[in-house]
């Protein structure tokens, strides 16, 4: 997987549901996922976010465009590196710009999700 903190936080913006449990050796596992369907799951059938834009308009763009409006991601060229870049831009205050357009998403997201802990 990818960014596993920033998968963990943006699975749980999701819906997803993880029921964990302790080992005898005080370790921790997951016992049950549950998708945001009901369904349970097995830990690698989790979709990795950060790393899949087809896992990201499946689950998070629709939470986002019906919670927050606009959605756009944008790619720019750096002639100088020669790199590509995406920006997306969620509502008014959501941004995040990475070398990935999943990951840009993401970190949009992620930046939204800080602001409004950051408010609690």
């Amino acid at each position: 997987m990818g960014d596993n903190t920033l998968n963990e936080k943006l699975l749980v913006f999701a819906g997803f549901e993880f029921v964990r449990n302790a080992t005898p050796s005080g370790g921790v596992y997951y016992d049950r996922i549950v998708q945001p369907d009901g369904k349970h799951i097995h830990v690698s059938e989790l979709p990795d976010f950060p790393s899949s834009v087809d896992a990201c308009f499946a689950h998070l763009v629709p939470i986002c465009h019906k919670r927050l409006g606009s959605i756009t991601i944008l790619s720019t060229y750096d002639v100088d590196n020669s790199n590509w870049f995406y920006h997306a831009f969620i509502g008014a205050k959501g941004k995040g710009t990475a070398e990935t357009p999943s990951l840009a998403l993401c970190e949009a997201i992620e930046y939204l999700l800080d602001r409004e802990g950051s408010h609690e």
